[in-house]
């Protein structure tokens, strides 16, 4: 089997499981989903990867079952948390499988599966694919930076570490995107169209 073959099959098996895991309300269905893409997780992508993402993950799916539990006045306290768990674990679910298939995937060969889409279309799905690593890998450099000059974590407040980190980080991603334009501009590539 070619391996984009295998690519169309793992970005087909993202979008079905997607749309059951939206679609269907069971428990035992969004379970079974979970513990598969945890279990496909662990053993295809390293541990510290993994666990920087699970814990912003959990962080979302807190706050989904706390806005669940405080806004949905329309049934009882324990259908809103029994949504607001269902909901979390859908987000959760779905967040896994997606970085499991980024994970275990390169950039060029998630844009070889959309091959069928304008050539422009392509470069900007490469362009996403190959940028995204580039500002977490950024972002984890600007909190180092941040923690050796003394600005710790505050476990306090939830956003307490990331405020020092977005405008460095909003300012390196303007730049790396205005260099990126020049150079294809340099290039030629706008007047090709």
């Amino acid at each position: 089997m070619t391996n984009l073959r295998i690519v169309k099959i793992k970005l087909l098996t993202i979008i079905l499981s997607s749309l059951i895991i939206v679609l269907f309300k069971n428990w035992t269905l969004v379970i079974g989903l979970f513990v598969v893409s945890l279990l496909l997780s662990i053993k295809g992508v390293r541990m510290d990867k993994l666990v920087k993402r699970i814990f912003p993950l959990i962080l979302i799916v807190i706050s989904v079952i706390f806005f669940q539990i405080i806004f949905n006045y329309s049934v009882d306290l324990s259908t809103r948390i029994s949504l607001g768990l269902i909901s979390g674990l859908k987000i959760f679910t779905i967040s896994l499988m997606v970085f499991l298939f980024t994970s275990t995937t390169s950039p060029s060969e998630i844009a070889s599966v959309f091959s069928f889409l304008p050539s422009r279309v392509q470069l900007l799905v490469t362009m996403t694919l190959s940028l995204i690593p580039l500002v977490f890998e950024e972002a984890h450099k600007i909190q180092l930076v941040q923690n050796s000059r003394g600005n710790a974590k505050r476990r306090i407040s939830l956003f307490g570490g990331f405020l020092p980190v977005i405008i460095p980080l909003l300012h390196q991603t303007l730049i790396r995107s205005e260099q990126l334009a020049q150079t294809m501009e340099s290039r030629g590539f706008y007047e090709k169209s």
